[in-house]
């Protein structure tokens, strides 16, 4: 039989969660990507990194009285951030410029994290993120991409995608020089039809 995870705990065990080693934290805060350290994972091979936001519950007369965690696995919340690859990945930022990515592509976002920074900080000072999703051609890590940002107000933090704009000019100059060869053929079938 499945167990069911408890959904009351004492508050000492909430101590071993990561959002709780430093006490209770106010309500609205997120915590992201950490493992439920006091549920356990039917499938030890593949334990889910949890996304929670935090909210204290308090009465006047009696004070705290009780903490709501609402989790969701990282892969539900951020799907685009688990099926990334080097052309076309995707991330997410937080307010304290953690980078949340798939483990495969951390250490690239790890080396371009102060170009993504600029980028944000750009975006920020132009105000461009108050009309919503942004996207431009900029470069980043020494490449030209298409970088798409969205600000998340509600969950404190920017979903970035970057796409690399490198296989799309491959792609144009294979059809010019497709294109000027056809012209050329056409010339020369055209030269000797007419001699």
């Amino acid at each position: 039989m499945k167990e069911i995870i408890p959904l009351l705990y004492k508050e000492d065990k909430i101590a071993d969660l990561k959002w709780g080693k430093d006490g209770v934290p106010p309500t609205g805060t997120w915590c992201f990507d950490y493992e439920d350290a006091l549920g356990g994972a039917d499938d030890q091979d593949h334990i889910p990194r949890i996304a929670s936001l935090i909210t204290r519950l308090n009465d006047y007369r009696y004070g705290r009285y009780g903490i709501v965690e609402s989790a969701v696995t990282m892969e539900n919340m951020f799907p685009d951030l688990y099926h990334s690859t080097v052309t076309d990945r995707t991330c997410f930022i937080d307010s304290a410029g953690i980078i949340y990515s798939s483990q495969q592509l951390s250490p690239l976002w790890e080396k371009q994290k102060e170009d993504m920074m600029d980028f944000i900080h750009s975006l920020e000072e132009s105000d461009s993120l108050s009309n919503g999703a942004v996207s431009k051609r900029t470069e980043i890590g020494g490449e030209e991409v298409l970088a798409g940002c969205v600000k998340i107000k509600s969950i404190q933090g920017y979903l970035i995608r970057i796409v690399s704009t490198k296989n799309e000019k491959m792609a144009l100059r294979t059809s010019k020089l497709q294109f000027s060869l056809l012209w050329i053929m056409i010339l020369i079938v055209l030269f000797f039809i007419f001699q």
